[in-house]
């Protein structure tokens, strides 16, 4: 699944929820800037575990 936009702290509860909730196992978030913010970072080891 793509997710655009989702670098956001919006798109992060987002990203989370359709992880836990509709089982999505491959998720591309994309962003327009060109840095990861620290939530998303945080997030993304989390996620990597499950």
């Amino acid at each position: 699944m793509l997710l655009t936009g989702g670098t956001g702290g919006l798109g992060v509860l987002f990203a989370r929820h359709l992880l836990n909730e509709h089982g999505v196992r491959k998720l591309l978030i994309t962003s327009r800037a060109a840095w990861t913010p620290p939530v998303l970072r945080n997030s993304r080891r989390s996620w990597a575990t499950r």
